[in-house]
């Protein structure tokens, strides 16, 4: 599979996607965006971010100290609140336990992150991406499906399809796989289910 190929064609065509952070308190943010984000539309993920926004509580320190009903409350537009708060409060004091963020986002490994209640791969590899920009291939259902599309998986699986990506080792990978996932997902939206390559 030509990858390169297709990351021209889809920057190309929807332009460079760099809409992840650069500091720190953003990269939380897109870890509990991560989080929240597990069944549900991201218009509600968007309205539970900016509940936890609006109450100065977007940090691993605010949320792991916070009373689980309160951030219940918060995240609500977010659907399934009860057991994502106790998946966010989780993670913070996960993060806590590094010290900062800084030393989390250095040190973190997959196989570390899978082992917390309530991340799976693809909010792992959401966070290992976008948040510790370590060069890992997040693969989502739109992602799937172009890849599916391009015949890119048919003979492999997605676990190999993404170590292929998380082989690399440098900072450019960061911007290719980010680049590839966010262009796949605008793509999908607009496209629906019936995604033409």
């Amino acid at each position: 599979m030509d990858f390169l190929g297709m990351y021209r064609e889809l920057r190309a065509k929807h332009g460079p996607q760099k809409w992840w952070p650069q500091r720190t308190k953003e990269c939380f943010e897109i870890c509990a965006g991560a989080i929240l984000a597990q069944n549900t539309a991201w218009r509600n993920v968007e309205k539970a971010l900016d509940n936890l926004i609006a109450g100065d509580a977007i940090s691993p320190e605010r949320i792991a100290a916070m009373h689980e009903r309160k951030l219940r409350r918060i995240i609500r537009p977010s659907g399934f609140f009860r057991q994502k708060a106790g998946r966010l409060k989780a993670f913070a004091r996960f993060v806590l336990s590094y010290g900062s963020f800084g030393d989390f986002s250095k040190r973190i490994t997959r196989e570390e992150l899978l082992g917390v209640k309530g991340i799976g791969r693809e909010t792992a590899d959401c966070i290992l991406l976008y948040a510790c920009g370590k060069p890992f291939f997040v693969i989502d259902a739109y992602t799937r499906r172009l890849l599916s599309a391009r015949g890119a998986i048919r003979g492999e699986s997605i676990t190999t399809t993404s170590a292929c990506f998380s082989s690399l080792r440098c900072r450019e990978a960061c911007g290719f796989t980010g680049n590839i996932t966010a262009s796949s997902c605008r793509k999908g939206r607009r496209c629906g289910k019936a995604l033409i390559p």
